[in-house]
């Protein structure tokens, strides 16, 4: 096959297309920069927003370093005004109301029996000592103090009888008493 075209022809064709493939490079290369400053710029403007984003949190993280920090001196303070309570509970005991403990020990006793003495010790032990004038009026008055309920472990310690004369009443044979026990903390229910 014969080329009919001149040379020159070619060589304007070759031309264009360097200089249209050179084009076609510089287009590429400014996309590309284009598309990595953008990107660039999205990281710094990211960058930012996170920054921020993280001195809020540092500023909420240090509002509750605070407040827990005024938790644990509530917490510290309460322990100690709960050890302090329980001190005194100790050393003041439990409050046992005597007015009633005396009503009940009123009716504990008989007509024809009585109390010479009434100790109660600060653990609540109780200590009576006192006459009957029938041996049938010590057994109600020990029956009555297991049956109540303000009195625990009840114990005859001393059942006596005894001559008793005091200058008011005729000399008479009595029975005396020893009895203890526990006093039960509130009416023992």
């Amino acid at each position: 096959m014969i080329d009919l075209i001149p040379e020159e022809y070619y060589r304007q064709q070759g031309i264009k297309l360097r200089q249209f493939g050179l084009l076609i490079g510089g287009l590429i290369i400014i996309v590309l920069l284009a598309f990595f400053s953008l990107n660039y710029f999205n990281l710094i403007i990211r960058n930012n927003v996170l920054d921020k984003k993280i001195k809020i949190a540092n500023n909420q993280l240090q509002q509750v370093r605070g407040k827990t920090t005024k938790v644990l001196k509530l917490k510290r303070e309460t322990n100690q005004l709960r050890s302090k309570l329980a001190e005194k509970k100790e050393v003041m005991g439990t409050r046992t109301n005597w007015g009633l403990i005396l009503q009940e020990l009123n009716q504990v006793l008989t007509d024809s029996s009585w109390l010479v003495q009434c100790q109660i010790t600060e653990t609540n032990q109780f200590r009576l000592r006192g006459f009957a004038l029938q041996q049938d009026d010590l057994r109600v008055v020990i029956k009555n103090l297991k049956e109540s309920a303000y009195f625990n472990d009840v114990v005859v310690n001393l059942t006596n009888k005894t001559n008793f004369s005091k200058a008011e009443y005729p000399k008479k044979i009595v029975f005396e008493y020893q009895i203890s026990g526990q006093v039960a903390i509130k009416g023992g229910r």
